[in-house]
């Protein structure tokens, strides 16, 4: 129908006796009417207590709105179209010398079963448990009303056998999967490091659709010591009872830069995807973080001094205090920033030769301070597009 209806049906059970009584209800619209059949039984006020019920509310639970009055308020589960809803009902009967006999649904969704039926306890304090088991297809992605009742078997031939009464499960299957998506790092980020400075990212993303595992990996592999930390992800949805709203994974970026890996730019990308399974393509997300080491700039470690900085980087301590005017003390405290050269804005016919020649330096020493020009591919782009590079000039030269 078109537009939703509820309603109530209310019976007078003392009018009708005890017994089975057979009723029809018609829900008409405007063009048609859709008879439904159902069988009521009405049984003795002092057999209400005796019913089976269902027990642990995972996602059926039979409870009493007020004295000998019984409900079974309806639970949601929601699920996605190609991924198994799986959970598990439990009920009991207390009725002296009785068993259940069957946990029973008169219309399951296209495809669902009820398989794995065990028992525990003795007559008069039984439960029977069984497992309710589907994987909706792209075609029932929509809501789906599944209800169940629970059956006994007295001992006593002659006795009646009671039911639960059914009790309904609300199934909501979403046809999209929705893909995986980063919280870390934001959208377009930038990371800046210095040479010889330990640094560590956090990589992580969620997928809103908790059956499914996520996976993270860089999308291609890592160079110049960068690592990526074995991803450590939450566990998944197995039933559709459990608890997990979602599933995460993370994983730890590290990478101490070199001391050749000044002026490095490189944009890393990441991807999130889920683990999928038969019949289901994996949805993927990606994101990227672009990754630059200062140029020109060091960064002092513990036990530094000029004179060790300028050994490191193959000079004079004396040329590098020449540079830093603002440094006040020739032992300048741990992670104070240092200045290693200064910046050249390359010019229209520059060559590496000709600015070693104008710097009296190296061809080695410019690509010593100068990751991208050690690159065949980015060197000349950088030599003719007017880029700055990182220069340490020889202060003996006239």
């Amino acid at each position: 129908f078109p537009v939703a209806t509820s309603g109530m049906l209310a019976l007078n059970g003392s009018a009708l006796g005890i017994g089975c009584h057979p009723i029809v209800v018609q829900i008409a619209s405007v063009r048609s009417v859709t008879p439904y059949d159902a069988i009521i039984k009405v049984i003795p006020h002092h057999m209400e207590p005796l019913r089976p019920v269902f027990i642990l509310g995972k996602p059926l639970l039979t409870s009493y709105s007020s004295p000998g009055i019984r409900s079974a308020e309806m639970g949601t589960l929601h699920g996605y179209a190609g991924y198994m809803i799986y959970f598990t009902l439990s009920a009991r009967t207390s009725r002296v010398g009785s068993r259940l006999a069957d946990i029973r649904s008169m219309a399951l969704p296209e495809g669902a079963v009820l398989v794995n039926m065990t028992t525990e306890g003795s007559l008069g304090n039984h439960i029977l448990n069984v497992d309710f088991k589907w994987t909706p297809e792209v075609a029932q992605s929509h809501t789906h009303f599944v209800c169940f009742e629970a059956i006994d078997a007295p001992s006593d031939g002659d006795a009646d056998m009671l039911s639960s009464g059914q009790h309904c499960v609300q199934l909501e299957v979403e046809a999209i999967n929705p893909a995986p998506a980063f919280d870390q790092p934001a959208p377009n980020a930038t990371a800046l490091f210095y040479m010889r400075v330990p640094n560590a990212f956090i990589i992580s993303g969620i997928n809103d659709n908790p059956y499914d595992e996520i996976v993270l990996t860089s999308q291609f592999p890592l160079t110049v010591g960068q690592t990526l930390s074995p991803p450590v992800a939450s566990e998944k949805r197995i039933k559709a009872t459990d608890p997990a709203t979602r599933v995460s994974a993370s994983a730890i970026l590290s990478w101490t830069p070199g001391l050749t890996l000044g002026s490095y730019q490189e944009t890393i990308c990441f991807i999130l995807s889920q683990a999928g399974g038969p019949g289901i393509t994996p949805a993927t997300s990606t994101r990227c973080l672009l990754m630059i080491v200062q140029r020109c700039k060091y960064m002092t470690q513990p036990g530094d001094d000029m004179r060790k900085v300028g050994e490191l980087f193959e000079s004079d301590w004396l040329s590098l205090w020449a540079l830093n005017v603002n440094l006040h003390t020739f032992d300048p405290p741990a992670y104070t920033e240092v200045l290693i050269g200064r910046e050249y804005e390359v010019q229209a016919g520059d060559t590496l030769d000709s600015i070693a020649k104008e710097f009296g330096t190296t061809i080695e020493g410019i690509k010593r301070l100068n990751y991208d020009l050690t690159l065949s591919e980015t060197a000349a782009r950088v030599l003719s597009n007017s880029k700055t590079i990182c220069i340490l000039p020889d202060t003996c030269t006239e």
